[in-house]
């Protein structure tokens, strides 16, 4: 009987305590609002810099990549605009303008961008001086002035045709032969080869870089090259290797460009602008 009297006694303690025990109040939940950054404009990521390149210099712009290492680069649609149209366009389409010739208020590359022939001496039938000279005397460059504004052709009257076909056939071609071309960043390539061919002269123009031209020659690729010769040491180059006499300057371009003023501007070796903020 004891034993159920104690039992009896442990249930209502326990129930008590349960009874006495608080009811836990959960905590308030605190939320902290994620607040979005606006950015400093003193440290966000400059945008991209916006070239347009006229369409004269199509292909030929042998440091694009390295200019389109920080800027997005397109090509005009279309001719030149008018100068109130470029000062309209400048800031608002683009950042920097560049075209080979003059530009309405625009500044030149101070880097002479030069054309040049060089014929292999040691290729047949261009090892044949009487050739080689026939070919020199043949290409007429004065459509380039026409063309691009500013440019500088050399000096040369272009031999009578006739006799430079007699010439060509006294050397023991008279029907002509093939030779093949290498163009080099160098507008006007395509139109000077093509002259050759009132001699029976096929030019098949390889399109080529620069730094890839001497080695086409030397390795026997090609015969001649119509090749941009930007710096002494550039044509020091060509002339260890082929010889003075090998090479015949063509014609200078101008390389101009427009840019908006906060720009700064250096060159590329080959006389490019190449724009910083």
């Amino acid at each position: 009987m004891r034993r159920w009297w104690l039992v009896a006694r442990l249930a209502v303690l326990i129930c008590g305590l349960a009874a006495c025990e608080p009811e836990v109040t959960p905590l308030p939940v605190n939320i902290t609002p994620v607040v979005s950054a606006t950015p400093d404009p003193a440290t966000a990521a400059p945008s991209a810099i916006r070239y347009v390149f006229a369409r004269n210099t199509a292909g030929h712009v042998a440091d694009l990549d390295l200019i389109a290492e920080g800027a997005v680069v397109n090509l005009l649609p279309s001719s030149l605009p008018a100068a109130d149209q470029i000062d309209a366009d400048l800031g608002m389409q683009y950042d920097v303008l560049v075209a080979f010739g003059d530009l309405p208020g625009g500044q030149r590359s101070p880097v002479d961008y030069r054309i040049v022939l060089v014929i292999d001496p040691m290729q047949s039938p261009l090892n044949d001086p009487g050739v080689a000279d026939v070919i020199r005397a043949s290409l007429d460059a004065r459509f380039v002035a026409d063309a691009i504004p500013g440019a500088e052709v050399e000096p040369h009257t272009p031999a009578d045709l006739t006799d430079s076909r007699v010439r060509l056939a006294n050397a023991g071609w008279p029907d002509g032969f093939d030779v093949a071309v290498g163009a080099a960043a160098a507008p006007g390539a395509l139109e000077l080869a093509a002259q050759l061919e009132v001699l029976s002269i096929g030019g098949r123009v390889e399109s080529l870089r620069p730094d890839e031209a001497l080695t086409a020659l030397q390795t026997g690729q090609i015969q001649m090259a119509i090749v941009a010769l930007t710096s002494p040491e550039a044509r020091a180059a060509w002339v260890e290797a082929v010889g003075a006499d090998a090479l015949t300057d063509l014609y200078s371009l101008p390389i101009s460009y427009r840019a908006m003023p906060e720009l700064q501007i250096t060159f590329t070796p080959m006389g490019w602008p190449l724009a910083s903020r």
